[in-house]
């Protein structure tokens, strides 16, 4: 990856992406235990007493019997899927105190989507695994917007890496398809500033409005629209989607991967709590709704005739 690039996605702290967690050093991606240290999730091997059960319910231990216990193994077997297909761990966290480790391997430049002319979309994988969980690692396909260093939905369902690897040419044809009619697809004025509403599910008919006292839409509310409209404006890449349903999806995408307000539930620090909402908490949920509705404004009948007489 070029250095213009990695500048454009390092944001608040030169040693995170915003959307994926810790940037791991090249000369130590192949390498489980140093990638353990460096995201404060490497644990002493512990030896742990085997038990078995009783017919009445209860356990007992088995004389002379035990096992070793390797947190970190987790890590080995992250990188394990990886390396099947060539690929690395570029950025890793450890969520919910170390409980939950999740990775992300850059894919080749082969799956990199353009967007216009020159809006580069790289794609990555993003593998996770729970200490508490008897599952295997679950997979997904994510991609973050070169220019500005905003991620899309990285959702983590119950896919392994071989089922996304395998599907992962018709996944990304789909994609490229998708995002050349949200870019093709206009969008005036009245309606980013009614898109950016419904995505926080605001009626823009009450902004500013008061009934019995009370505001109808918050100030909290009021302040993250015009954040989102300030990045509609203002955020890196702005220029390159103005006026079009792609770059209001990418205002939303920017302010819920870099502005939004995180909560430190963990302390596990603010940079992990942002990986952790944009990996699959509250600021991916917001890029779901954002992409379902910018979808549904660009397949509406009016605008799919717009685009067939043009």
């Amino acid at each position: 990856m070029s250095k213009s690039i990695v500048t454009a996605m390092l944001s608040q702290n030169s040693q995170y992406v915003d959307g994926m967690g810790k940037v791991i050093p090249a000369d130590i991606q192949g390498n489980p235990s140093k990638i353990a240290d460096m995201v404060g999730a490497s644990f002493q091997v512990e030896r742990r007493p085997v038990f078995f059960k009783n017919p009445d319910g209860t356990y007992s231990k088995a004389p002379g019997r035990d096992v070793l216990v390797r947190p970190d193994t987790i890590f080995s077997a992250l990188q394990t899927d990886l390396a099947d297909f060539d690929l690395k761990i570029a950025y890793g966290t450890a969520i919910k105190g170390g409980s939950l480790i999740t990775v992300c391997a850059e894919l080749p430049s082969e799956y990199d989507i353009i967007v216009g002319k020159n809006d580069l979309m790289k794609s990555f994988l993003v593998v996770s695994m729970d200490y508490n969980s008897k599952h295997k690692s679950r997979a997904s396909k994510g991609l973050i917007r070169t220019v500005s260093g905003a991620t899309l939905s990285t959702s983590i369902d119950e896919s392994t890496v071989p089922e996304i690897m395998k599907n992962i040419k018709a996944q990304i044809k789909d994609e490229a398809q998708t995002f050349k009619l949200l870019f093709d697809t206009e969008m005036p004025n009245k309606d980013i500033t009614k898109y950016f509403s419904n995505v926080l599910d605001v009626d823009p008919a009450d902004i500013g409005k008061v009934k019995a006292g009370s505001k109808l839409v918050s100030t909290k509310t009021e302040n993250i629209l015009k954040a989102i409209t300030q990045s509609y404006v203002n955020a890196p890449g702005a220029d390159l989607a103005k006026g079009t349903v792609w770059g209001a999806l990418q205002a939303v995408a920017y302010y819920a991967t870099h502005l939004k307000t995180v909560r430190d539930t963990t302390g596990s620090g603010t940079e992990t709590a942002r990986a952790a909402s944009n990996l699959n908490g509250d600021a991916n949920r917001l890029k779901v709704r954002a992409l379902d509705l910018a979808l549904s404004y660009a397949t509406r009948p009016s605008k799919v005739k717009q685009r067939e007489a043009a």
